[in-house]
């Protein structure tokens, strides 16, 4: 996740006024984590956007999270997925909008799944996670294949 954004970053992001590369962390109905990596028109919960501050807390928190697992390449193409490893090593399921690499005719509006941890990090572990909760989107739905950004609007609790 992004902890050095800056406040201008930040604003770039809230108000949409060009692309920039975001991250965001929401769970799924098993409490399940899992990274959205974002970039343009991609879909963000408001909830996500609520505090700069809180945001760069959370942000310092995964970063500093320890690997407890593999990480399992979901995404058949080729790329470099370094940043997505990362966070399914420490458990959360790594996603991307992918968009941002195919042409405008052949856009899906989703996320993809990339990566997939071997042991699952939750909302509710012994982390200091859930004290983020504000802003960390909720879905009814899970985390184990893409979604489309309808499919998230609708499933958020």
């Amino acid at each position: 996740m992004e902890a050095e954004l800056t406040r201008e970053d930040w604003e770039t992001v809230v108000n949409r006024t060009h692309p920039i590369e975001f991250g965001w962390i929401g769970a799924d109905q098993y409490g399940r984590l899992g990274y959205f990596s974002t970039y343009g028109k991609a879909y963000i919960p408001n909830r996500v956007l609520f505090s700069f501050k809180k945001y760069l807390g959370l942000a310092n928190l995964i970063n500093s999270l320890p690997d407890i697992g593999r990480s399992t390449l979901y995404i058949k193409s080729k790329g470099w997925f370094d940043d997505w490893h990362l966070h399914s090593r420490q458990g959360i399921v790594g996603y991307d909008y992918q968009d941002a690499h195919r042409e405008v005719a052949k856009q899906l509006n989703r996320y993809d799944l990339i990566s997939i941890p071997e042991h699952y990090l939750k909302l509710d572990s012994k982390n200091d996670i859930l004290s983020f909760e504000d802003i960390i989107p909720r879905f009814q739905t899970t985390f184990d294949d893409n979604l489309s950004f309808e499919t998230l609007q609708k499933a958020e609790m």
